[in-house]
């Protein structure tokens, strides 16, 4: 585990090093004596928003990289169930891991943009305006993941009839829902322009 761990953070800093700093700044922290390079603080406070600002997105690469994995366990199994138990698995909390993220991340740029904007009019109707976005963006993004995992069941069916209707259920109803969220939408921006 500790590995593990230790390998994810060593793959990381090979990521993030050349954003976070460049030759001619070294990072020391002296406490204010005298000499000492001022502006610390603000430097590690950019870093640190730097790196919350991209963590999202690395954590969903390693997210699909997972996936991919999970994909070649099926792909190399060649018959063994054990192997596709696991490789089924394995793609299943990728997705998980990409939708609570981006869950995350949604929820992150909802407070972010409530707490930046000035309010120019009624923060009710800013506040429910940027949910309802959010929510929008969330469903969306569950119709991905649903058609996804649809597609995903439809092709591991290996020939059995009542895996691959449960599959094609998922797509029509994945499609289904895609339409009535369009329609939501436009219905919402319809009476919100009133």
């Amino acid at each position: 585990m500790k590995r593990s761990l230790l390998r994810v953070l060593a793959s990381a800093s090979l990521f993030l090093a050349p954003q976070l700093a460049s030759a001619d700044d070294i990072w020391i922290y002296c406490g204010g004596l005298p000499g000492c390079p001022s502006g610390f603080t603000e430097r590690l406070t950019g870093v640190l928003t730097l790196l919350l600002a991209r963590l999202p997105a690395y954590i969903q690469g390693f997210g699909v990289l997972f996936i991919m994995i999970g994909g070649a366990y099926i792909l190399l199994s060649a018959g063994n169930e054990e192997r596709v138990t696991k490789g089924k698995n394995t793609i299943t909390w990728a997705v998980i891991g990409i939708f609570v993220t981006e869950f995350a991340d949604q929820l992150v740029g909802f407070v972010r943009d409530e707490a930046n904007s000035v309010p120019s009019g009624d923060i009710i109707q800013s506040v429910t305006a940027t949910l309802i976005g959010s929510i929008f963006d969330l469903l969306y993004i569950a119709l991905v993941g649903i058609a996804l995992f649809s597609g995903m069941r439809m092709v591991l069916a290996f020939g059995k009839e009542e895996e691959f209707t449960k599959a094609q259920n998922g797509l029509f109803y994945a499609a289904l829902g895609g339409i009535i969220i369009n329609l939501s939408q436009q219905i919402f921006d319809a009476f919100a322009t009133l």
